[in-house]
């Protein structure tokens, strides 16, 4: 679904995800191959936002949003993420999850060392 608040680059990610898994190919640990499968997301053709979609995240990730869209934002909603985390290091490190990275299970404080600081 087109959220046009969200990162580009999550919303891939998240794309690739789905493709494993309506493949049956785990992605995380723990997963099991003979879960049911699952029907695949059709995007919009138009690009349109569902209802829901166009409610903004209160708690999550500070990468979730599409840099553009969080700096026209007001002040105020920038306060709600001055602590917040980031999920996903730069596109070019997530480009594949085989063989798993070593962002995947890494400590916050070395993901963010190694990769906080570039996004």
């Amino acid at each position: 679904m087109y959220k046009r608040a969200r990162n580009p680059h999550i919303t891939d990610f998240l794309c690739s995800i789905d493709t494993h898994r309506q493949h049956g190919t785990p992605v995380f640990r723990g997963q099991c191959r003979h879960t049911r499968r699952e029907e695949p997301r059709i995007p919009h053709p138009d690009k349109r936002e569902s209802r829901i979609s166009k409610h903004l995240p209160l708690c999550c990730p500070l990468d979730w949003f599409n840099p553009e869209y969080f700096n026209n934002m007001d002040i105020r909603f920038w306060m709600l993420y001055v602590n917040a985390p980031i999920a996903l290091p730069l596109p070019e490190h997530c480009s594949s999850l085989d063989p798993p990275p070593d962002w995947k299970n890494m400590p916050e404080d070395e993901f963010m060392e190694k990769y906080g600081k570039e996004v």
